[in-house]
C-alpha cells in the first residue's frame, strides 16, 4: 500500500473538473514518423517557476519519468534509460536540468541515442475564486500550467516542439505536488493533473501528423 508523502502541504480531494487547454503552438521541421523504433533518450525539464515547492528533486525526476512514458507510449520509441548505466547519468541530468531556469545543461553524449527530449515549465498560476451561495461559502482555485516539450535529432539539429497548458479546478484546500513512497504522485493535486494534463497534450502534438 502507498503512503502519501506530501511536501509541506495539505492534502486535497480534486473534486472539481479538469479543463486543459491543449497544445498552443507546434514548431519545427522534425517528422518524428521519419524514426521508427528509434531510441529516445528524455533528459529532463527546466522550470521557470522560482515558488517554494517546485524545486525538489522528486519533482524534476518525476515529470521526467512521466514524459518518458509519455513519448513511449504515444510514439513507441525505445528508452535508452533501459540500462541501469544510462538511467543514472539521466537522473543526475535531470536533477541538475531542474535546478535550472530556460532551456537548461546541454545534454550528455550518449551513445547509441537517436532522439533527445526535454521540456520546460514556463507558467505556474493560481487564480481564485470565491463563491457565496446563501450560508454555504467554497473557494474554487484553478491552477494553469503552461510547459513546452522539444524532440530534437542530436545530429542534425532538426527539433519538433510543443507549447501547452493544462488546467484544473478544486474546491476547498491547496496543495502542490504529493508523494508516493516510490516517487512523484500527479494524481493526487490540482498541480499535478494539470502539469500531467499539459505533459500529454504537448507530446500528443508533438507526435501529431497534421
Amino acid at each position: 500500500m502507498n503512503k502519501i508523502l506530501p511536501l509541506g502541504l495539505m492534502l486535497v480531494l480534486i473534486s472539481g473538473c479538469l479543463t486543459p487547454t491543449g497544445p498552443l503552438k507546434v514548431e519545427g521541421g522534425l517528422d518524428p514518423a521519419e524514426y521508427p523504433g528509434a531510441r529516445l533518450a528524455v533528459t529532463g525539464l527546466t522550470s521557470d517557476v522560482k515558488e517554494e515547492g517546485w524545486r525538489d528533486d522528486r519533482v524534476g525526476l518525476g515529470l521526467r519519468s512521466i514524459l518518458s512514458q509519455l513519448f513511449h507510449e504515444y510514439g513507441s520509441f525505445l528508452l535508452v534509460e533501459e540500462k541501469e548505466e544510462i538511467r543514472r547519468q539521466l537522473e543526475v541530468l535531470a536533477k541538475a536540468s531542474w535546478q535550472t531556469a530556460g532551456e537548461g545543461v546541454p545534454p550528455p553524449d550518449l551513445p547509441g541515442t537517436d532522439l533527445v527530449a526535454h521540456g520546460r515549465i514556463i507558467f505556474y498560476g493560481k487564480p481564485q475564486v470565491s463563491l457565496n451561495a446563501g450560508p454555504l461559502h467554497a473557494r474554487t482555485d484553478t491552477v494553469i500550467i503552461r510547459l513546452a516539450v522539444t524532440l530534437e535529432d542530436p545530429v542534425t539539429g532538426a527539433y519538433r516542439r510543443a507549447e501547452a497548458e493544462g488546467a484544473a479546478s478544486v474546491t476547498a484546500g491547496s496543495a502542490l505536488f504529493t508523494y508516493r513512497e516510490d516517487g512523484l504522485d500527479l494524481s493526487a493535486s490540482t498541480v499535478g493533473t494539470a502539469t500531467r494534463k499539459a505533459l500529454e497534450a504537448a507530446v500528443a502534438a508533438i507526435l501529431s501528423r497534421e
